[in-house]
């Protein structure tokens, strides 16, 4: 007679997950908490890209602006009424989605190159009304003075306890797309990725399917922008520039889209490279013009665009997808010896 299973493969999973979760920060510099804190915030904005990206195919790169309203809005409301983060992090997500909709309803029928060019115009009026409306946002000085937020009474002033809130959130945001793809709204919407003239023809409202996708994506993407503001505490307009949308586009092509941690993965990459690059060009045994390149940022933009090009032409699916086929395919050769599954396609 068989043993009675208490616990299913998948139990176990999220227990040993959730131990990881809470041990292995502890295990770590500050330094890499630092990291892994800007990995999850970074996470949460380029998640909000890859549901609107991969889910309907709209090309947004007014991200930055939504990422810039959620902060500013958490920043000015804890600052100038006294609210509480709790309060003031779901308003700036609230805000952001406010005009995420406004943006939506002028745009949202606009496809491709046309829909990138409004969302930028969007963009740069946002910074532009933040660097000149001085009385309110600081200009570019910006806002000073942000502070972590307090949990009953205990302040999530150290880089691990805002560690765990991040995280936490962006597992909640993981999960709430999961289920919403796997509903029949995300049906819906893959019926619309596919063909959109097809799914009017069936009676289904593509834009108002695409709205509500485009204001969803700039709430969460205000959520991360809150996150941001006080983990940094400080805020100015120079950390919201069309740059910054298109690094979150980066992270999401480089992550995968259409795939639930194409963000994640993305986001990690983004904000681990830099790290790497600047590792190598503190190595003493390198020649100084070598090293001198690798702390530039120019070479790391070549860099992003030269990993980009790699990732489009071998593996289109993104790093999410191609990383476990050469995990795989090493370990097949490990414990087989000789000509991989991988390295064959997986005829062998």
């Amino acid at each position: 007679m068989p043993a009675p299973r208490f616990f299913s493969k998948r139990v176990l999973l999220v227990i040993v997950g959730a131990a990881a979760f809470l041990c292995l920060p502890r295990l770590l510099s500050e330094y890499l908490v630092s990291i892994l804190v800007l990995i999850g915030i970074y996470a949460i904005a380029a998640g909000a890209l890859n549901l609107l990206l991969g889910n309907t195919g709209q090309i947004s790169l007014g991200q930055a602006a939504f990422f810039g309203i959620g902060a500013y809005t958490s920043a000015l409301v804890t600052t100038k009424l006294s609210l509480s983060f709790w309060l003031a992090m779901p308003l700036g997500g609230m805000v952001a989605a406010f005009f995420g909709y406004l943006v939506g309803l002028t745009s949202v029928r606009l496809r491709h190159a046309y829909l990138a060019m409004a969302t930028i115009a969007f963009n740069e009026i946002f910074v532009e009304v933040v660097e000149q409306w001085e009385t309110f946002t600081g200009g570019v000085g910006g806002v000073t003075g942000l502070q972590r937020p307090n949990f009953f009474g205990y302040a999530l002033t150290g880089d691990i306890a805002f560690l765990y809130l991040v995280w936490a959130l962006l597992l909640l945001m993981l999960l709430f797309n999961r289920n919403l793809l796997f509903s029949r709204i995300g049906n819906t919407l893959a019926a619309i990725r596919q063909d959109e003239a097809a799914s009017a023809a069936l009676g289904i409202n593509v834009s108002t399917y695409k709205l509500k996708i485009f204001t969803l994506s700039a709430f969460y993407t205000g959520i991360a922008g809150s996150l941001f503001a006080h983990y940094a505490r400080f805020i100015g307009p120079g950390s919201f520039h069309i740059h910054f949308s298109i690094i979150l586009l980066m992270m999401v092509e480089l992550g995968g889209t259409r795939h639930a941690l194409g963000g994640v993965v993305g986001a990690a990459a983004i904000v681990v490279l830099p790290e790497i690059l600047s590792f190598i060009s503190k190595l003493g045994f390198l020649p100084g013009p070598i090293r001198l390149v690798f702390s530039e940022y120019s070479c790391h933009l070549i860099i992003y665009g030269a990993l980009l090009f790699v990732i489009a032409a071998f593996a289109p699916g993104g790093l999410v997808k191609w990383i476990p086929r050469l995990l795989y395919g090493i370990i097949d050769r490990g414990f087989k010896g000789g000509k991989s599954r991988f390295a064959s396609g997986g005829r062998d």
